[in-house]
């Protein structure tokens, strides 16, 4: 008996992918205000390029907006009317608010708007006993080249900030990994906290060198856990895995092997790809269709996983069935793509949820985010977020809270925290105060990582990508039926089927095999007549 796999079609080769347009800006610069409530003219000006296609442009007014330069911030102090007796603490919000890009310009601008809102609320309800906080906003980039200068801009906006004006007692941002390692690395040597709500590279996990960041928001690890949850719920049992051959993979596929094994899965096939670009792709995928597996999942972002995917649309079929990280319909069918949305009939994408409707933080944050004058709180105004901003909101409150802990109204302890001078009492933690908030429960571990997560997992069906299931807090449910490939929402067999390979009596190897099997047969039984014939025969011994 013989493993016989299904030849599946033939793949496209070398498939072209398209990147996303660069939307470009134009910028104002804007004036510094050392007001508590500075006016909606003292602001910058953000010309915002609409999809492609659009030639219309919208025109957003962004108030309170730090002027690029390392040495130039704006600092906020809300909803203080007496400082008599209490402690200023300082919170540092570092993020790229020059930055020409318009995702980044709207976690940036989001994220600062629900900072505000939770310090409003921290001041008025005098969250740290004794203390009031006050944010001094500080541009991480230089506005001029996002290309070259970032990291090197990012130190420097972190220094100014922790060396001027007092220091900061803590740290918000950065929006990105890339640029939260250069800005965490000089705020754990000095021991101050910082919380990010939206750099999720497993790197910032390291201790060793970011022993005082921590974030909001679920790290790539966190989604190996819900993708095998889907797997499970299905009945499969058999799993194929590929992963990038870089340490976030290698972290990726280590967790998997470890989640798999709890929930009794087998991963029959493992391959790291992409060890020094795309060169390994094709190999990769055709091992995978030798071994015979059909549940794909891709531990992988970015351009390893969309290069992945192209290069396996002659896969997307029947029998498989692939799992991916974060909602990647876009780039998979960009311009230069000749993939259409019904190739991708069957694919499923796990990425994080941030609207968590009728989850009572949630919507007792909504409440306060839409009585928000949006003119002076960007994207605020209505009851929706548009980004990270229940992550945002919640990295002020953990720290609040913490901060609060840690002091107990002590006004020693308070001046050392204002001082960045409270040190161990301040590690990541020390911010488990079993505070809510509106992106969930803020419990974090020891590498300052969320312990629960919230996912949406999509599904595309006829070319439209529709939500089907949901994980709170590792709660894994579906809320509609998975549809495949097919069109149907029966489950494809996890492994290739097994042939039986027996030959037909009157085919060439069928004929051959008779042949033989008669001539043994007849060798066998002329032996066995000869031992009879001659079995009382005298036996001649030679001496």
């Amino acid at each position: 008996m013989k493993r016989s796999h299904k030849s599946a079609r033939p793949r496209p080769r070398k498939r072209q992918l398209s990147h996303h347009r660069t939307r470009t800006f134009s910028s104002t610069p804007s004036t510094s205000s050392s007001s508590s409530f500075p006016s909606p003219t003292q602001s910058v000006s953000f010309s915002v390029i609409l999809p492609q296609d659009q030639t219309n442009v919208s025109q957003r007014v962004f108030p309170d907006t730090p002027a690029t330069g390392a040495n130039n911030s704006i600092e906020l102090t809300p909803n203080v009317t007496s400082t008599g007796g209490m402690v200023e603490i300082r919170i540092g919000v570092l993020l790229p608010y020059s930055l020409p890009n318009n995702l980044t310009q709207i976690l940036t601008y989001s994220g600062t708007s629900a900072i505000r809102l939770a310090v409003e609320e921290i001041n008025a309800n005098h969250l740290i006993p004794g203390a009031y906080v006050t944010l001094v906003l500080k541009d991480s980039f230089n506005g001029l080249d996002p290309e070259n200068s970032g990291a090197a801009q990012a130190i420097f906006s972190t220094v100014s900030l922790l060396q001027t004006g007092g220091g900061a007692a803590g740290v918000i941002g950065d929006v990105s990994s890339a640029l939260s390692l250069q800005s965490a690395l000089l705020t754990s040597r000095l021991k101050i906290p910082q919380c990010s709500y939206s750099a999720g590279s497993t790197q910032l996990s390291n201790k060793i060198d970011y022993e005082y960041f921590f974030r909001t928001i679920p790290t790539e690890l966190m989604f190996g856990g819900v993708m095998l949850d889907f797997v499970a719920s299905r009945g499969w049992k058999n799993i194929a895995v590929f992963y990038t051959g870089d340490s976030l993979g290698s972290q990726m596929m280590d967790s998997i092997a470890i989640q798999a094994s709890a929930r009794g899965l087998n991963i029959g096939y493992r391959k790291s790809f992409w060890e020094s670009g795309p060169s390994d792709v094709i190999p990769a995928l055709d091992g995978l269709e030798a071994s015979g597996q059909r549940i794909v999942v891709i531990a992988a972002i970015g351009d390893p996983q969309l290069r992945l995917m192209a290069e396996a649309a002659g896969l997307f079929s029947e029998d498989y069935v692939w799992l991916a990280i974060n909602q990647i319909t876009e780039p998979l069918l960009g311009e230069n793509s000749n993939l259409k949305p019904t190739d991708l009939n069957g694919l499923f994408m796990f990425d994080n949820l941030l609207k968590l409707q009728g989850y009572p933080p949630y919507e007792e944050f909504l409440d306060k985010w839409a009585a928000l004058n949006p003119a002076q709180y960007p994207y605020a105004g209505q009851r929706d977020i548009s980004s990270n901003e229940p992550q945002a909101y919640s990295c002020m409150m953990s720290m609040a809270y913490g901060f609060a802990a840690a002091t107990k109204g002590n006004y020693t302890a308070l001046r050392l925290l204002a001082a960045g001078k409270l040190g161990n009492a301040l590690s990541p933690i020390n911010m488990n105060t079993n505070y809510t908030g509106p992106g969930g429960p803020m419990v974090f571990d020891n590498n300052g990582d969320v312990a629960y997560g919230n996912f949406i997992l999509y599904n595309i069906q006829g070319g439209q990508v529709v939500a089907i299931g949901t994980s709170y807090s590792g709660v894994f449910n579906l809320t509609s039926p998975p549809i495949y490939f097919d069109g149907t929402t029966n489950p494809p067999a996890d492994t290739a089927p097994l042939q039986v390979m027996n030959p037909r009596y009157n085919s060439a190897i069928g004929l051959v095999v008779l042949c033989v099997a008669g001539l043994s047969i007849l060798f066998s039984f002329s032996t066995m007549v000869v031992v009879i014939v001659y079995r009382n025969a005298p036996v001649i011994k030679a001496s």
